[in-house]
């Protein structure tokens, strides 16, 4: 099971808000930033840097995405498919505890 690689530009959508879930991101470098519309405005969520996560909870729950995410700088992102991340939570118990912390760390 090797991890798929994205390479990303600077000021490139790698998804929109709204748009269906069905990967998550891993930044092995480059960043990215994390938005959401609201009454016509755009407002940062989180600046995502290498190492960093983005699109877990979509990639589990299967939901829209609920942000845009761009990039910020050049660089290559890892992309996980639902399929390849259920896989991964089932063989790592170290990755769950990763994703929600991730999860948590978010929403403070």
């Amino acid at each position: 099971m090797q991890p798929i690689s994205r390479q990303i530009s600077q000021g490139q959508v790698i998804y929109s808000q709204g748009e269906p879930s069905t990967e998550m991101f891993v930044v092995r470098s480059g960043a990215v930033d994390l938005f959401v519309e609201r009454d016509g405005q755009r407002l940062l969520l989180e600046h995502v840097e290498t190492g960093g996560c983005f699109g877990e909870v979509g990639a589990i729950s299967g939901k829209p995405r609920n942000a845009t995410a761009i990039a910020q700088r050049q660089g290559e992102l890892y992309v996980l498919d639902r399929e390849v991340l259920t896989k991964l939570l089932h063989l790592d118990e170290l990755l769950p505890r990763i994703i929600f912390h991730a999860i948590i760390d978010r929403q403070e």
